[in-house]
């Protein structure tokens, strides 16, 4: 079935015009693209006002908002990060500009919050020498590169939850995480038999020290 629209006057199929129950055969008179054409002209003429009254039902409707995203982004997740993936692709010197220009300019606001935050404890460890700790007892291992990177290829089902892991720079709850057995902070080190390589979700749900 074809049809002619209303607007431009063109005859095309009835798939390029939208559906209406009341009308005799479904469609509108009016096609897809010309219907788009005043939908842009409607935007562009009260663009400030649309992003107002967006940002306004933002604010009144959060938990919806942010049900709905996270519904939609575990609906479609390889679709989400293979676009992330390409985006970053083709702006990593923009996004390095932008991220040090951010650091730069709050600095100071930066340190401000970790401080509140340390005092409060919401930080998992307390005590400033942490990092070089850790360190320490990286340093007497009996691991290499090499070694390091052929368990991970090797390593595919994650040992705690059982399921496929993934190999990506922008975190995902399958990444691919080392781990400690015995954790460092419980007197674990860094060698071969205590090393294993678990999902990001299983690894960040483990037991954390509040000092170290």
């Amino acid at each position: 079935m074809r049809k002619i629209c209303r607007r431009c006057k063109k005859e095309k199929d009835l798939e390029e015009f939208y559906k209406h129950n009341k009308m005799k055969d479904g469609h509108l008179n009016i096609c897809i693209e010309c219907k788009l054409g005043d939908k842009n002209k409607y935007y562009y003429e009260n663009q400030e006002k649309i992003l107002e009254d967006g940002k306004i039902y933002i604010e009144k409707h959060k938990e919806q908002v942010n049900k709905t995203k996270k519904i939609c982004y575990e609906k479609n997740k390889e679709q989400y990060l293979e676009h992330q993936k390409e985006y970053y692709k083709e702006n990593k010197e923009e996004k390095k500009k932008k991220s040090r220009e951010y650091y730069h300019s709050h600095r100071e606001q930066e340190k401000k919050r970790i401080k509140e935050k340390r005092a409060r404890g919401e930080y998992y460890f307390i005590d400033f020498n942490h990092r070089h700790k850790r360190r320490a007892q990286c340093n007497e291992t009996d691991i290499t590169p090499k070694w390091l990177k052929q368990l991970k290829k090797d390593s595919i089902y994650c040992p705690l939850c059982g399921k496929i892991m993934i190999e990506t720079k922008v975190y995902h709850p399958d990444q691919k995480q080392l781990d400690h057995i015995i954790q460092l902070w419980e007197g674990g080190k860094h060698m071969m038999n205590n090393v294993r390589y678990a999902c990001a979700d299983c690894n960040n749900r483990r037991p954390k020290p509040t000092k170290y």
